[in-house]
């Protein structure tokens, strides 16, 4: 076997060129994964979704890299499922058909239903001899597995666990020098990761005077280095396999190379290094060591498929005589074929099946009678599913209406902050920002806060230098222990409503928005305004009949000390409050100039219209006012009657959503002071629950829920089929909401059903790195999901119902057919099972599961 890098390879590998397409198709295994300061939503598997969810479930479980569907113990529906249920027969009978077996033999059904229902199944009858019955059976060949049988490389296969760590090890802390904020301080930031690596590899004192020898002789190029050890590493027809089985051994850093590659426009060039990288180093540690050999064909085991005949359909030796030989090697091939996987993806439908007909047995309730008089106040906030228990609440409280849209109100804006140096893409991450808006202050008070702020970064910015400083370093505990020693006591014994009085900071004068294009103003940009203005109120459904006060509510969440305050903010944001995307509606609104362009459209704006921004701040159960309140006129006065009525709404919603926390504190005496303790204690691992036990995105008049207890695990987007005779906004609601929302449920949902792997273990062990996302301990992956704090009451209870999302919209049948045919790829995630679709047509009053 040659060197991994002699010259006989490299000179055989300089006019390939299939790297970058074997690369790419790879890469399809992990997903962009972005910085923790946004946790803008992913899913884990938005890039396989052209392939079945079962398929894809049984190809990561082939790889040993995680699950997709919930474990056995963690699904109590099938305890409580009687044996003879109708919906458990029919769940049967699609798997069946779906697996070629046959669905009109009640023998399979009853051998299906026994062995997921354990309590249902028979007792076992002694072991008999099966050696006659085993000697008349034929050799069965099994199932041909994809690709490798696991995603540990050749170190593991040829059993070299210390030098398989220091490949991991190495590898995290190559990438994390390469991707962190300071890596400057090492030279990595100039060059590209492998250039890197391939300088300086030889230099690293962790790697054995051996292995860094042959690392001198790297290629410059990363394409013919990765080809030369692949082609030591893995067999042809196994490449592609191989190089998915380095990238998911670590799919968090991978991910966060694959996103910074895609905004610099290299992807596919950044994961080529990190390959080129590991398999480098791999190649290295493992030179000398044969490649596997083929595996024989494989071949089922019969015995234990007749004891699980015996065990579950009390099919005894003598019964199997009766069998034909196909029919036979059909009920084995069953019994193999209906594994654990098999078992837990039926306990899954299950569940979502019965979660649909609750959710479709409600909404075909008498919706909420409509109020006879007009409502004082209209209020739109986004389609969260935190926003639909205070939602309900207004709407009870008085004459208020409630509307549900996107949560960056159709603004496709960057923001800058007063006196800021950066900008945020305040827009899903699947839109290019077109605009930028900035806040704006009076000359004098900019001054002040630009000082304030100024004095305030110049003593952050000493602090951190003195942490890095090898020798200053060493003094900082003399020099500010006392002080922060006593911020901790502050932290940690004063009660949060008297920190909250007394703190002081920089604090930001009274701004406003100003909306610029690229480029001077011009009318070109008060268009464009006017635009963004019309498409928000049309997609609101609030194009007529104007309250006296409307209000345009974001939402954000205040919680201390929490690496994951983002995921916890608005994900149609980008990761950030929306209270800013909602003043800039707001003012947008209420300019002259603008409504005088929305009338030329058909809306018309009453001149006594106000419309002010607020933000529902979800840890605290309250709407923080971000416009000053109108003085007179009608808005001034149903202003007066919603701030009357608010108290009783907010106290609904806490009483409502605090008993689901676990360990509420005994001394707190009202709901609020709870909630303003759970958001200020920088020991609270769960402030709120966030968007956990998301499982409905409910697109319809509000008129149609409202009235309806939905348990604050739907996302409400308003709707009115009759208004959009050709479907666009509704294509436009599910190609970008729709497909946001998603992210976010797999995203719990993957933090539930594999939260060592998909998700980031536990708060207590997280290391938060450079700013990038966190680790366990001072060396893991760079974990992608949710925290096990977000999805579990505690370490045996979980809170998280994990269910793929169900979208549910009220219109036609024939409007829902022709939103297929727009959008394939939403057909394609329908047909694929990656979320499922019901609709309700209006006319027939008929459900429709497609």
């Amino acid at each position: 076997m040659n060197a991994p890098l002699s010259s006989q390879a490299l000179q055989s590998l300089q006019s390939a060129d299939l790297t970058p397409a074997l690369v790419e198709a790879a890469a399809v295994v992990v997903a962009p994964q972005w910085p923790i300061a946004t946790f803008a939503a992913r899913s884990p598997w938005q890039d396989v979704e052209d392939r079945s969810f079962d398929e894809v479930a049984r190809w990561f479980a082939h790889h040993n890299a995680s699950t997709l569907y919930p474990a056995r113990a963690h699904l109590p529906e099938l305890d409580a499922l009687p044996a003879n249920s109708p919906l458990l027969l029919q769940l049967l009978r699609r798997w069946l058909r779906e697996h070629d077996f046959p669905t009109d033999d009640l023998l399979p059904l009853r051998f299906c239903s026994a062995q997921l229902l354990p309590a249902a199944g028979t007792t076992a009858t002694p072991a008999a001899d099966w050696s006659a019955l085993l000697d008349t059976l034929p050799a069965i060949p099994a199932p041909s597995a994809p690709g490798l049988h696991s995603r540990a490389t050749r170190l593991a296969q040829a059993g070299q666990p210390a030098a398989l760590q220091l490949l991991e090890s190495t590898t995290q802390r190559w990438a994390k020098l390469f991707i962190a904020r300071d890596s400057r301080s090492w030279g990595l930031a100039e060059a590209d990761l492998y250039r890197a690596w391939q300088q300086q590899a030889q230099y690293d004192p962790q790697l054995p005077a051996a292995v860094r020898r042959k690392l001198a002789q790297l290629p410059a190029s990363p394409e013919i280095a990765l080809q030369a050890a692949l082609a030591q590493l893995a067999s042809p027809v196994e490449q592609l396999a191989y190089l998915q089985a380095h990238l998911l051994a670590q799919p968090g850093w991978a991910g966060m190379l694959r996103w910074l590659g895609r905004r610099a426009a290299g992807e596919i060039s950044a994961l080529t290094d990190y390959l080129a990288l590991r398999l480098t180093l791999e190649a290295a540690l493992t030179e000398g060591l044969p490649l596997p050999g083929s595996a024989p064909a494989a071949t089922l085991d019969p015995l234990p498929l007749l004891e699980a005949w015996q065990r579950h359909a009390q099919l005894q030796p003598a019964d199997w005589a009766a069998f034909s030989p196909a029919q036979t090697e059909q009920y084995l091939r069953l019994a193999h074929r209906f594994d654990v996987l098999a078992q837990c993806r039926l306990g899954l439908e299950i569940r979502e099946a019965q979660y649909r007909q609750t959710l479709q047995n409600t909404l075909s309730q008498p919706a909420a009678p409509n109020r006879a008089e007009a409502p004082v106040a209209q209020l739109v906030f986004c389609i969260d599913v935190r926003s639909e228990p205070l939602r309900r609440a207004i709407e009870a409280s008085g004459r208020f209406a409630t509307y549900g849209f996107a949560g960056f109100f159709g603004l496709p804006i960057s923001t800058r902050e007063l006196d800021s140096e950066h900008t945020h893409a305040a827009c899903p991450v699947i839109l290019a920002p077109q605009a930028e808006v900035s806040e704006t202050a009076a000359p004098h008070e900019r001054q002040r806060y630009r000082l304030a702020r100024q004095q305030n970064q110049q003593r952050q910015l000493v602090q951190q230098q003195i942490k890095h400083d090898p020798l200053a370093s060493l003094a900082l505990p003399e020099l500010a222990g006392h002080w922060q020693g006593l911020q901790m006591l502050w932290q940690s014994f004063i009660p949060a409503r008297w920190r909250q009085r007394w703190a002081r900071g920089v604090r930001k004068p009274q701004t406003r928005p100003t909306v610029g294009a690229h480029g001077p103003q011009s009318a070109a940009s008060l268009a464009q305004q006017a635009e963004w203005a019309a498409g928000a109120l049309k997609g609101i459904g609030l194009t007529r009949e104007f309250a006296p006060l409307v209000v345009i509510a974001g939402h954000g969440s205040h919680s201390r000390n929490n690496p994951y305050a983002a995921k916890l903010d608005c994900g149609a944001c980008g990761g950030a409050a929306g209270g800013f995307n909602a003043r800039v509606l707001a003012a947008l609104c209420n300019d002259s100039l603008i409504r005088e362009r929305l009338l030329a459209q058909g809306i018309a704006i009453p001149a006594h219209t106000r419309f002010i921004a607020a933000e529902h701040q979800t840890s605290l159960d309250t709407l923080h006012w971000l416009d000053a309140a109108p003085h007179e006129g009608p808005a001034a006065e149903a202003w007066q009657q919603l701030q009357a009525a608010l108290p009783f709404a907010y106290a609904q919603l806490s009483a409502e959503r605090l008993p689901q926390l676990p360990k509420l504190a005994g001394e707190a005496d009202r709901a609020d002071e709870e909630a303003l303790r759970r958001a200020e204690d920088w020991s609270e691992v769960r402030p709120e629950w966030g968007l956990a036990r998301n499982a409905a995105f409910i697109i319809g008049r509000r008129s149609w829920s409202q009235g309806h207890n939905l348990q604050g695990r739907a996302f409400l987007h308003g709707y009115h089929w009759a208004e959009d005779r050709e479907g666009s906004l509704l294509a436009a609601i599910v190609a970008g909401p729709v497909t946001v929302a998603q992210w976010i449920n797999l995203q719990y949902y993957a933090s539930a059903v594999a939260p060592h792997y998909q998700g980031s273990g536990s708060k207590a062990t997280q290391t938060v790195t450079a700013g990038l996302g966190v680790m366990q301990g001072n060396g893991s992956d760079l974990l992608a999901g949710l925290p096990w704090q977000a999805v579990m009451a505690d370490d045996h209870t979980p809170y998280h119902i994990p269910q793929r999302l169900l979208v549910v919209i009220e219109a036609p049948k024939a409007h829902v057919e022709q939103l297929l045919a727009q959008l394939p790829a939403f057909a394609t995630k329908v047909r694929n099972q990656w979320l499922l679709l019901s609709s309700y047509d209006p006319e027939s009053q008929t459900w429709t599961d497609w």
